[in-house]
């Protein structure tokens, strides 16, 4: 079973072991917040960021259940980070591959490969294991876990076709 990270797991994974995340109860937006330097409201309306005088600004919906206000908080988050302008005046491809970028760091931020592989991949019950502990949709569960098994069922073909061609 080979899985091979993204960069983006890789700085993900990198900075949760420096700042002592180690497990699903560490993974805490407010402890997030402050390592980012990210202010965190919540309100009644679509999930948003903000930068303005050089301060970062996140906003969730209240109206959202605490597992849908937690990924808004990661997708937004990636936008703090790593993106810069306002999407609006973007063309309309970059803001796709900006918000495909924002999805993906939902998924390797709330569900971390180097927690996840802790796991028995092969439990019937894992989705609603995940769910629970680290505080997220089902549905993001059952998308990160089908993503780890494509990943590891393609390295697994790699390895094999290498394998086949090498000797």
């Amino acid at each position: 079973m080979f899985y091979n990270l993204t960069r983006m797991e890789k700085w993900i994974t990198n900075e949760y072991l420096i700042y002592d995340i180690h497990s699903p109860d560490d993974i805490d937006i407010e402890k997030l917040s402050i390592i980012y330097d990210v202010t965190v409201w919540k309100f009644p309306m679509g999930a948003r960021y903000d930068i303005f005088n050089n301060k970062k600004f996140i906003v969730i919906d209240s109206r959202s259940s605490p597992e849908i206000q937690r990924e808004q908080f990661f997708h937004e988050l990636c936008h703090v980070l790593f993106h810069v302008g306002h999407q609006s005046i973007m063309h309309e491809p970059f803001r796709q591959l900006l918000e495909w970028e924002a999805n993906n760091f939902v998924m390797y931020a709330a569900l971390p490969y180097h927690m996840i592989k802790q796991y028995d991949l092969t439990n019937e019950f894992l989705v609603h294991e995940l769910a629970v502990e680290f505080k997220v949709t089902k549905s993001l569960c059952q998308k990160r876990l089908e993503q780890i098994k494509n990943r590891i069922q393609n390295n697994s073909q790699l390895v094999a076709e290498q394998t086949y061609l090498y000797n």
